[in-house]
Order: structure tokens, then C-alpha cells, then sequence
């Protein structure tokens, strides 16, 4: 849903993503896919668009849903464009997502690619300084943190909301396999046959 104008207005999201495997470590391939597939139907299936402004002041009261938190207008490259800095955090340095592409009904279905050099992320995307009013909070803004928050709320002097979950309790036994995997206790060793073949 989206908050527009005191109005909540149901809207159907349509997202791609590309990516490229980066790590040797199949688990934390997988790890990092089930994070991306956890992100969009636990945090955003469902979830309510408001700006920060309309958040912080108190103007829109979304019930129980989770906040997708936007810096201005929730139009398609905004949302994109945050979706896929937040998604490249989550993957961490287990996938490397190159673009993502979205539309919905809403933007009239048309489709918006964005990759990290796009026009676009500069444009709609503030900066650091820009998103804390309070210029004393140190923390990056949400879609820069590899949590699972999808907006941000000050929650005393020097904490913000990181999400409901944490990635580590949700997939521990994953890291812990992709642990002994990368110390070697699972590895495949290859060893000669004793036969020579000719």
C-alpha cells in the first residue's frame, strides 16, 4: 500500500533482479538468494510507502504493517532505486546485484531499470546529511545498513530500529554450514585413482 495524501492506495509491484554469484561458497550463494526472497515476502508483502515526513509527524497511522520508509514521493525510481541499494547490503559480498528493474500498476506498468551509475540514484536517493535531521545520528540510512529495518525511528539518543529480525537468528544454521564448509571440514578433496590411463 501507499500513503499519498492521506489516502492508503493498494499498488502491485512488479521487481527483477540481476545478480552474478560471486562467492566459491555455494551456501552462502543460497544464503544470500533466501535472504532476497525472505526481504520481499516478510518486509514487503504488505507493507505501507509513506515518506519519512508523513512518518515522523504522525500524519498516517499504517496499523501493524511494516513501514517502507521513502524520502519524498513513493513513485517507481525512488522505490527502485532504494530496493536495490538495500538488497546489495543484504547480499553482502555473497551475490552481486547488478540492476533491478520494477514497475507497477500504479506507475502505469511502465518499466524502470537501475543499476548503481544510474541518473537516478543521485537525483532520488539523499544523502547521508540529508535523511537525519538530527546531524548528531552516526548511522547510515536504512537502505545503506545490511538489516533488516526498511525505515528508520530514532529510538534514544545514540539507537535506531534495525527491523524486527535479526539475518543471523533467522539463517544460523546456513552460517554455521557455510562455516564449516569454509574451513574446509566439508570440502570434496580430489585423489588419484592409482591407474594410468592411456
Amino acid at each position: 500500500m501507499v500513503y499519498v495524501d492521506g489516502l492508503l492506495l493498494i499498488n502491485d509491484y512488479n521487481v527483477t533482479i540481476g545478480f552474478y554469484t560471486i562467492n566459491e561458497n555455494p551456501v552462502l550463494n543460497d544464503l544470500a538468494l533466501d535472504q532476497i526472497e525472505m526481504f520481499f515476502n516478510v518486509l514487503m508483502d504488505g507493507c505501507v510507502m509513506i515518506t519519512k515526513d508523513d512518518y515522523d509527524d504522525g500524519s498516517a497511522v499504517p496499523l501493524m504493517n511494516n513501514i517502507f520508509m521513502v524520502p519524498k514521493r513513493a513513485n517507481d525510481q525512488t522505490i527502485g532505486c532504494l530496493l536495490l541499494l538495500k538488497l546489495m547490503q543484504v547480499a553482502g559480498d555473497n551475490l552481486d546485484v547488478d540492476h533491478i528493474s520494477i514497475n507497477s500498476t500504479l506507475g502505469k506498468n511502465i518499466e524502470h531499470t537501475l543499476h548503481l551509475e544510474s541518473p537516478e540514484m543521485s537525483v532520488l536517493v539523499p544523502s547521508k546529511q540529508e535523511w537525519w535531521e538530527e546531524k548528531e545520528i552516526a548511522s547510515e540510512p536504512w537502505w545503506l545498513r545490511s538489516d533488516t529495518a526498511t525505515y528508520d525511528k530514532v529510538l534514544e539518543k545514540d539507537e535506531i530500529f534495525t527491523g524486527e529480525f535479526e539475518w543471523g537468528e533467522v539463517f544460523k544454521e546456513e552460517l554455521e554450514k557455510a562455516d564449516e564448509l569454509n574451513s574446509g571440514k566439508n570440502r570434496f578433496k580430489i585423489i588419484d585413482g592409482g591407474k594410468n590411463v592411456h
